[in-house]
């Protein structure tokens, strides 16, 4: 609802209804005057003027508040049968507080220009048969005015849904070229050439292998760029690439398990989805503090979603910097989120107690077939 008030600009909304109620006041004088004309009854021009735009001013003065009211029963009231009593109960009670002014303001000033009949108009005539047919007809008027103010509520909602979905989809794209520059990034690169260097000494046929694995994940990078979504299987083979040429680099530092289920590697899953978090890891542990870490992954199904858990045992993240496991490719990950799935999709991260550090991601369960 926030966002939707951010896009209501009052003093359009103001004049606009004001122009309105313009009309529509002129439209009452005329066609009152015009048909007590052609009946053969006296015209008295300004009572009738008076009278008309009187009312529309009062109606005019109420409309904002009625839009405002509209937007607190629409984001806090969620049951149909509630906001059609509260509206009803508002109704008879701005209907009747439209009428007390009409009778205090309009019909007054009425008096003071023209020698009409105001028998009717005086207070104690207010209740009765007079108050339900007055004040009923402002409820019917004030139900125009909110099927009216409902129906640009709408029109406003669909607009912050486009406006949103364009800087979703800007932002996603924003974040496409990130993870390609996330997956070419110069010093991961220069650190695994130098680790499949210095493996050519000793284990020519592991660094075949490793060498092997880097081109695999060069080529799953440049592929899938332009891809949202691939299956679980996809990525949890282009995981184990990268698993495989940090293993080369830290050797016994790196300890990993993955656990999932079988009938899960068709699920779809945005792309490049675990290597950032699994690589924050890494980060705040082994290249940070040269700590050796077991990195858990565990993916599950559970209510129809799709539940990702990594969990690493290195000591409590709290550095909200770029290279901690708070950094710019968990950030990436949590916009490709949003406008893939919306608030269908969540992310969490915390510390654990006394040490480690736990990702969870919960994904709408949608399998390739």
């Amino acid at each position: 609802m926030d966002k939707i008030e951010h896009y209501i600009h009052w003093k359009k909304f103001v004049f606009a209804t004001g122009l309105i109620w313009l009309v529509q006041g002129t439209y009452t004088t005329l066609n009152t005057g015009l048909f007590q004309q052609y009946s053969g009854t006296e015209v008295r021009w300004t009572a009738i003027s008076i009278y008309s735009f009187g009312t529309a001013f009062v109606w005019w003065l109420l409309t904002p508040l009625i839009f405002w009211l509209i937007l607190q029963i629409s984001n806090r009231v969620k049951s149909v049968y509630s906001s059609i009593g509260l509206h009803l109960l508002l109704a008879i009670m701005l209907a009747s507080i439209q009428r007390l002014i009409t009778i205090a303001i309009i019909y007054n000033a009425i008096k003071w220009t023209e020698a009409v009949d105001l028998s009717l108009l005086k207070l104690e005539n207010f209740f009765g048969m007079n108050f339900l047919r007055n004040v009923g007809n402002g409820v019917l008027v004030y139900f125009v005015i909110a099927g009216i103010l409902y129906g640009y509520l709408y029109y406003i909602k669909n607009r912050v849904q486009e406006v949103e979905q364009t800087k979703l989809t800007a932002a996603l794209s924003k974040v496409k070229l990130e993870n390609l520059k996330y997956q070419l990034q110069p010093h991961f690169l220069f650190n695994s050439l130098q680790a499949i260097s210095t493996l050519l000494h000793r284990d020519v046929k592991a660094a075949d292998q490793a060498l092997g694995d880097l081109g695999d994940l060069l080529r799953y990078s440049i592929r899938n760029i332009d891809k949202e979504k691939g299956t679980l299987g996809e990525e949890l083979m282009s995981l184990q690439k990268y698993l495989d040429l940090q293993q080369t680099r830290f050797g016994d530092q790196l300890q990993t398990n993955i656990k999932f289920e079988d009938n899960l590697i068709g699920a779809l899953v945005p792309a490049f989805l675990l290597q950032p978090i699994v690589e924050n890891s890494i980060k705040h542990n082994i290249e940070k503090t040269g700590s050796a870490i077991r990195v858990e992954i565990q993916i599950s199904k559970s209510n129809e979603k799709l539940v990702i858990q990594v969990t690493d045992n290195g000591p409590p993240n709290n550095d909200p910097s770029p290279s901690s496991g708070n950094g710019i490719g968990t950030k990436n990950l949590q916009l490709r989120l949003e406008a893939l799935y919306g608030e269908k999709a969540s992310i969490q991260s915390e510390s654990l107690v006394p040490t480690g550090y736990q990702t969870i991601i919960k994904l709408p369960y949608e399998n390739l077939a």
